[in-house]
């Protein structure tokens, strides 16, 4: 699996927001200048943490983007399912065993080892899922210690 560029900006859109923005919109350019990333392409990421409801959106004169919760409520599994979508593992069963196990009598088993491969990838999912849900987004903003 490869993440995308824009999971890491959305990360840092939100550190942004919360190092500078204090309770006060920041704009797109000025958070597209402190990443040094194009601003267009930083919108698309903007928008999908909006959908998400991790940031919101001020329509104004002084307008940009607000967190829409406290930074350490949001976890970079809210981030990788705003940014790559519900499921990060994706498995597309191109049915192989069918190649394999040829033989009709054996249909029963072509369809237990595709579930059990299917299971695996589900309990992994899960399993990444949990871990990044357990690491909040105000863990960045700590020295080490």
């Amino acid at each position: 699996m490869k993440l995308s560029k824009g999971f890491e900006q959305a990360i840092y859109v939100i550190v942004i927001l919360e190092i500078k923005g204090q309770g006060q919109p920041v704009k797109s350019t000025a958070l597209s200048h402190e990443l040094q990333v194009s601003d267009s392409s930083l919108k698309k990421v903007l928008r999908k943490l909006v959908l998400a409801n991790l940031i919101k959106s001020v329509a104004s004169k002084d307008g940009g983007f607000l967190l829409a919760r406290p930074i350490d409520q949001i976890s970079l599994r809210d981030v990788l399912l705003a940014e790559e979508g519900a499921q990060p593992i994706q498995f597309n069963n191109r049915h192989l065993a069918k190649q394999i196990f040829a033989y009709p009598q054996e249909r029963d088993h072509i369809a237990y080892s595709e579930q059990l491969i299917s299971q695996a990838l589900r309990g992994a999912t899960a399993a990444y899922e949990e871990s990044l849900a357990q690491f909040t987004l105000d863990r960045l903003l700590k020295k080490n210690q």
